[in-house]
């Protein structure tokens, strides 16, 4: 048993460290990434209700570049129809964000999941071997 655990707890600090590595990379890349949004005035089109989820909600948005008109989606309850308002973008995206922390928050939502696995192993394995100490404890007594 002790082979098995010490196998599995240098997998999972491996697996943990390579996860972390890649979200720190990711989390650096959304922050450069975020850097290069622009703030725009936009006019509020509708409100709508995110697919399949009951409450989100993504506020479309219409704006002009280069004449052409663009729309785009927010996520969040931003005003009202026909209200103009302030979003964060680059030039010509479909999408945009309240701001580049909203931005950074949203490249990275997935990201945490990159540990599940870990957990998933290292946990069940701590308490395994509690228990065996604690058998241990009090078959010696």
């Amino acid at each position: 048993m002790k082979t098995l655990a010490w196998i599995t707890t240098v997998s999972c600090i491996i697996y943990g460290a390579i996860a972390l590595i890649i979200y720190q990379s990711k989390h650096a890349d959304a922050i450069e990434e975020s850097k290069g949004l622009r703030a725009i005035e936009v006019k509020v089109k509708d409100i709508e209700r995110c697919p399949g989820k009951g409450l989100c909600y993504l506020t479309i948005v219409s704006y002009q570049t280069n004449n052409k008109v663009v729309t785009a989606k927010v996520l969040g309850d931003h005003g009202k129809e026909g209200a103009v308002i302030s979003i964060w973008t680059k030039p010509g995206s479909p999408k945009g964000y309240e701001s580049p922390t909203a931005f950074i928050e949203q490249s990275m939502a997935f990201f945490p999941f990159l540990f599940l696995p870990a957990t998933l192993v290292i946990f069940p394995l701590l308490l395994a071997l509690q228990g065996k100490n604690e058998s241990t404890k009090q078959s010696s007594q």
